[in-house]
């Protein structure tokens, strides 16, 4: 058999076992509501430098995938600027299952939970550089977030989908290898990065950035009634910035202005889109999402709304539920003692996002979300 030809069957072994590695991962991700890497990740204690070999035939594996989608795609960058409890990680993986694109998730996880807002300017200069660089595929000065990822937080590595069902049939230590990391970045034409610690205001001073001219950003809100329900169940909420309604819906009426301005000087890269609208009709907000975003819809993002919303599995960290059935949870989740507390905190915030007061008993029949005004929509 010619050189040719056996290299040619080995290449396609080799891109059959990174789409069966990829099925394995979303059937686990489905049976357990957890990432299938949760088992299946780094030994730290035998983490080495990938050899030369090993990166060229990651670069390899990365640009034969890409081919396949590369004209179906323009090249830009995502990201989802929310907080904590917020349906993020559905919206984020919704992207992520397009094909070609590369997910940086959850940048700032060293952060844990400062609040870049109030912190000091070193804190939010250092946070802002970190996700400019990533943006940038510029893994070059990031030693402390790489020996977070592989010895704190491995997730901000293996939930990069695409990136590490191939990287780890060659090295797990190649998937953890900046230099590795910064040339296959730069190869795929999506990036989808969404973050709960970064400021609106350090988002849009990034839209600035000439080298960032194609950064669109989607401001992502959930009724601060529900994110506090959902918050009080995480023992790791401990701090202000993540279980005080005050702090939060201050944050909301803030953002709500930013927005304003953003929306009037930069419609086609930046938008608001509430978590309700989403989790009520998700396939008709989702293509909407995608034309705003000028991605084209393909079978694998129906297949990951209709595998995400047929079921609930009701974990803190899953992100399959049944169509409409969290946006009223927090109903059940809360007493009206607490709902009322957000409530009297959070009027200005629940009147600007179109969220209606509730009244004792809480009814389930009760509307809860109104009209959202149009200058603020994706549409």
């Amino acid at each position: 058999m010619s050189r040719m030809k056996i290299r040619f069957w080995w290449f396609s072994l080799a891109a059959c076992s990174v789409l069966l590695v990829t099925s394995l991962v979303h059937l686990v991700e489905q049976q357990t509501g957890h990432p299938a890497d949760e088992s299946d990740s780094l030994d730290t204690t035998q983490w080495r430098t990938p050899a030369v070999e090993e990166r060229t035939e990651g670069r390899f594996q990365a640009h034969k995938m890409l081919n396949k989608t590369l004209g179906r795609m323009t090249n830009q960058r995502i990201m989802i600027v929310t907080t904590w409890r917020s349906g993020s990680t559905f919206l984020s993986e919704l992207l992520h299952s397009l094909p070609a694109t590369y997910n940086h998730y959850e940048p700032l996880l060293q952060f844990q939970q400062r609040d870049l807002r109030r912190q000091s300017t070193e804190w939010g200069n250092t946070s802002t550089e970190m996700v400019d660089a990533l943006l940038r595929c510029d893994y070059s000065k990031l030693d402390a977030f790489m020996a977070f990822a592989r010895q704190e937080k491995q997730e901000i590595i293996t939930r990069n989908i695409h990136l590490y069902s191939m990287c780890k049939m060659i090295s797990r230590s190649l998937c953890f290898d900046a230099e590795y990391l910064q040339e296959t970045c730069g190869m795929f034409p999506v990036q989808v990065m969404k973050t709960v610690r970064l400021p609106l205001e350090r988002a849009a001073q990034l839209m600035l950035r000439s080298h960032l001219d194609n950064l669109k950003v989607i401001l992502l809100v959930r009724d601060p009634r529900a994110t506090m329900a959902s918050r009080r169940r995480m023992e790791w909420c401990d701090e202000p910035v993540c279980n005080s309604a005050e702090l939060l819906c201050e944050m909301m009426v803030a953002d709500y202005h930013q927005a304003a301005h953003l929306r009037l000087f930069y419609p086609h890269r930046f938008t608001v889109l509430r978590y309700e609208d989403l989790a009520s009709d998700p396939t008709n907000v989702a293509q909407s999402i995608f034309d705003w975003l000028q991605l084209p819809w393909m079978p694998e993002v129906e297949r990951y709304i209709d595998g995400h919303t047929k079921r609930d599995l009701d974990t803190p960290w899953s992100t399959f539920k049944k169509v409409g059935s969290r946006v009223s949870a927090w109903k059940n989740d809360s007493s009206w003692r607490q709902t009322h507390h957000v409530q009297q905190v959070c009027r200005q915030a629940l009147d600007l996002y179109g969220y209606v007061p509730v009244s004792p008993p809480l009814i389930d029949e009760q509307q809860t979300v109104g009209y959202f005004p149009r200058d603020y929509q994706h549409t």
